[in-house]
């Protein structure tokens, strides 16, 4: 698919999970998500790679931009990795029609206004034994088989 045609069908997704951290440093118990300056040391890159990444529509996109990362600034850390999966997932949820993701102490709540998203008839939940980044694998696992509404 071609990202300039699909870009007005993508709805924008929130995000309210409790285990992560929207920056490139975090508490142990939280997930960092970001691009840290010492990846890519410009600001001004960096802000361009973040606007880039939020335009995208296709998970062919991202795969792109991840190979183009690894290309010009080398190996990825573990916070660009977590970024980048999160963008996946809400190109996936967006594709499938929902505008929420929202995970509080297990408890997954993927929805567009009424609409809840449902797995076999039940709401879904992460173990919150799992460390952050397998409960981010998880609910990417999740959200790549969401049906579209």
């Amino acid at each position: 698919m071609n990202g300039s045609a699909d870009s007005g069908m993508l709805p924008s997704v929130d995000f309210n999970i409790d285990f992560i951290c929207f920056a490139h440093e975090a508490p142990p118990e939280l997930l960092p998500l970001g691009i840290p300056p010492e990846y890519i040391v410009s600001e001004r890159l960096r802000m361009e790679a973040y606007r880039r990444l939020a335009l995208f529509v296709t998970q062919e996109q991202i795969d792109s931009f991840e190979d183009e990362l690894e290309d010009r600034f080398g190996k990825q850390p573990p916070q660009v990795i977590h970024f980048l999966k999160l963008n996946r997932i809400r190109i996936a949820v967006g594709r499938a029609g929902y505008t929420l993701v929202k995970v509080s102490k297990g408890l997954i709540c993927i929805s567009q206004g009424n609409n809840i998203f449902k797995l076999n008839g039940i709401i879904p939940l992460l173990d919150c034994k799992n460390p952050p980044a397998v409960q981010l694998d998880h609910l990417y696992q999740l959200a790549s088989r969401i049906k579209p509404l």
